[in-house]
């Protein structure tokens, strides 16, 4: 469920086109780490962090909190996913521990090469990312789906 409820604040992002992009009261994770800030304002020094992949847009996964970390953004999110408060309830119940993670997927070791007509990948991702979802962003398919007569 919690990975869920990100990956519903991921796809309101996507739909809107602004999950590769600073918006003022972003959450934002420096990359490679679990530090995060809350970006007040988008300025021409967070865009060209952003551009250099220093930091990345965030979302939340849920959990009971440190007041002085989220308090700035715990409020607005869980008002956008009030439709689902038992469920936030039930996590920050539970004890998880709330996190962000990136909105942005950055892949590293990516080697490829081409066997006859096998594409072979190699690659890292960060943790809470999954492998099958990289390769379906990368690979786009034209197969008519069959329908039964």
């Amino acid at each position: 469920m919690r990975s869920w409820l990100f990956n519903m604040q991921l796809a309101k992002r996507v739909k809107e086109q602004t999950w590769n992009n600073l918006i003022n009261g972003d959450l934002v994770n420096l990359t490679g780490t679990n530090s995060f800030f809350v970006c007040q304002e988008v300025d021409d020094e967070l865009k060209l962090r952003l551009k250099e992949q220093d930091i990345m847009p965030a979302g939340l996964l849920w959990g009971s909190y440190e007041q002085t970390k989220f308090e700035d953004v715990y409020q607005s999110i869980r008002h956008k996913l009030n439709d689902y408060k038992k469920w936030l309830d039930e996590l920050e119940n539970r004890g998880l521990v709330m996190m962000t993670r990136s909105l942005v997927c950055l892949t590293t070791d990516l080697i490829y090469k081409i066997e006859e007509q096998d594409l072979i990948l190699s690659f890292s991702l960060p943790k809470g990312s999954y492998a099958t979802m990289f390769i379906r962003e990368l690979v786009h398919t034209d197969i008519p789906h069959k329908h039964k007569s």
